[in-house]
């Protein structure tokens, strides 16, 4: 899980305080809302800067991670939590190539059939393609298809065993400290702008 908190500074809480001095009870639902917009924020920046920098559709990334957004009160103070979690993506949404299953009428396991085959290169990370020479491309019943590779040993149904590449998590991703100062910068951006936002409208009566 990547866990990035983000609170509001010295410096703000007291321009809040001084510009609310005759309306104390109003600073809370300022730093709320700034700090909400601020995480919100933060969590497209994420987005896509992990897109920049790994080979993953908008599509796949956001089937694959869970994303939550948390501001609470701590005594005088406001916090804001933006958490990512998920497990390892399959390499397949990497922009595999080829993308469809390859075959070849070799006999297997003493019986004739098509054997599913290989190679299969993928791009976790743009611009590196790497081969995965024993990798296949395979689709189960239930519709999930994936790059595989034969383990060598065999199921009590006599057909070959296999296993998934898999590539990043969206913490494997995030943990990366370019992506990680972008979204903080990000997310102290908006709140401030967003800190004046709600001053303004609080004194102009709206």
């Amino acid at each position: 899980m990547v866990d990035i908190q983000v609170s509001i500074d010295e410096e703000q809480l007291r321009r809040i305080n001084a510009v609310l001095y005759t309306a104390p009870e109003k600073a809370r639902t300022v730093l709320h809302n700034s700090i909400k917009r601020g995480l919100e924020a933060g969590r497209t920046k994420a987005d896509r800067e992990v897109r920049q920098r790994y080979d993953i559709t908008s599509g796949n990334l956001n089937a694959n991670k869970n994303v939550r957004t948390r501001v609470q009160g701590l005594g005088d103070e406001v916090i804001g939590e933006l958490e990512f979690s998920g497990q390892k993506i399959p390499l397949y949404k990497f922009h595999p190539s080829p993308k469809t299953r390859q075959y070849t009428s070799r006999y297997v396991n003493g019986y004739g059939g098509w054997r599913v085959t290989g190679p299969v290169s993928a791009a976790d990370v743009k611009g590196r393609m790497q081969a995965r020479p024993q990798g296949f491309i395979a689709t189960f019943a239930s519709g999930h298809t994936g790059i595989f590779k034969r383990t060598g040993g065999t199921t009590s149904g006599g057909k070959e065993k296999i296993e998934e590449y898999w590539g990043f998590s969206i913490k494997d991703m995030l943990d990366y400290d370019p992506a990680r100062e972008a979204v903080m910068d990000r997310i102290d951006e908006i709140t401030s702008k967003r800190i004046e936002q709600e001053l303004y409208r609080i004194l102009n009566g709206f």
